[in-house]
């Protein structure tokens, strides 16, 4: 027990390599403790280890299957590595254990998004996100996009959002902003001004 509140108060303090030392040697037994697993990964991902953070967290998950935190911390990581399917699966099973936890919610409309799906992502939705909600998980998949530097994706998210939110307006106002931002990073500044107005 110990090592584990150890390990979390180096996370807290984000001393995320000191974190990752300190736990290497205790994991990679044939039978790690699923917990100091679970924070191995989230200490590589604080590092930007993702493959490796993915590696450790689907080991943990093998020992634990029912440890919704670890789910959404592998989710996470999949996101990070592109593997959009994987990732909405892990929120998936987080969702089956807590069918109102807002991260997996969240984490699984946006990986839905990013893996192309959209219709599944917007029935899923519509189905467990009010409208604020719902624009909030395509701006969080839409600056993913940007921050990969994918802007024509990030503005064909943003126009789905547009079209799915289209009858509230103060919600359709911010994603017109987010879609003019899009737009501005694509160096298309008439398009932008457009969508700004």
């Amino acid at each position: 027990r110990f090592q584990s509140e150890y390990a979390e108060n180096l996370l807290h303090a984000e001393r995320g390599h000191d974190a990752e030392v300190f736990l290497e040697g205790k994991v990679k037994s044939a039978n790690p403790d699923p917990r100091l697993l679970h924070l191995y990964g989230r200490a590589l991902m604080k590092t930007g280890k993702m493959r490796e953070a993915a590696h450790a967290l689907k080991r943990a998950r093998l020992l634990n299957p029912f440890n919704i935190d670890r789910l959404i911390s592998l989710g996470t990581a999949l996101t990070s590595l592109g593997q959009h399917r994987d990732a909405a699966e892990a929120y998936g099973r987080a969702i089956e254990l807590d069918k109102k936890n807002p991260q997996a919610i969240e984490g699984k409309g946006q990986a839905l998004l990013l893996s192309g799906d959209i219709n599944s992502a917007l029935s899923f939705l519509k189905a467990m996100s009010t409208n604020v909600e719902m624009a909030s998980i395509f701006n969080s998949a839409g600056i993913f996009c940007i921050h990969e530097k994918k802007y024509a994706e990030a503005r064909e998210l943003y126009m789905v959002a547009g079209k799915a939110l289209k009858d509230d307006k103060p919600v359709l106002a911010k994603v017109s902003f987010n879609l003019g931002l899009a737009y501005l990073r694509m160096n298309r500044t008439l398009a932008a001004g457009y969508y700004f107005q």
